[in-house]
C-alpha cells in the first residue's frame, strides 16, 4: 500500500511492470511554501538502456525510520531498444511536511542515496 502522498500516475503505472533503475546519482531537498508544496524530493538516475518511461520516485509503503522517508526510483524500460547508459530523473512532493520529516533515503539496484533537510 502506497501512501497519501501517492503520485497521480500511480494508476497507470501499477498496470506496467516498473522497476528500480540500476543507479541513483543523486538526491536533493527544497522545502518550500510555494503553491501549497512543503518538500519536494528531487532524484537523478541512470539506467542500463535508453528510452526509459514512466519514471518515478514511488514512496515505500514502511513507515518511517527515524524521520527517513524511503522511496524507490523506477520506471519501464521494457522498450528501451538501445544497450546504452542513459539518465533518468523524477520528483516527488508532499503538500506539507510530514510530522518528524528529517530526510529521504532513494533506493535503485545498485545504490541508495540519504539526504537530511
Amino acid at each position: 500500500m502506497v501512501n497519501k502522498y501517492a503520485p497521480f500516475p500511480l494508476q497507470l503505472a501499477e498496470a506496467i511492470n516498473l522497476k528500480q533503475v540500476m543507479q541513483v546519482t543523486g538526491v536533493t531537498l527544497v522545502e518550500t511554501k510555494l503553491n501549497k508544496i512543503g518538500v519536494i524530493v528531487n532524484a537523478e538516475g541512470l539506467t542500463k538502456t535508453v528510452a526509459w518511461r514512466f519514471i518515478e520516485l514511488r514512496p515505500r509503503s514502511s513507515e518511517p525510520q527515524n524521520g527517513i522517508h524511503e522511496f524507490d526510483l523506477i520506471g519501464d524500460g521494457s522498450e528501451a531498444i538501445l544497450d546504452a547508459i542513459g539518465s533518468v530523473e523524477a520528483s516527488f512532493a508532499y503538500p506539507e511536511k510530514p510530522a518528524g520529516f528529517r530526510g529521504v533515503a532513494v533506493h535503485s539496484e545498485t545504490a541508495v542515496i540519504t539526504r537530511l533537510l
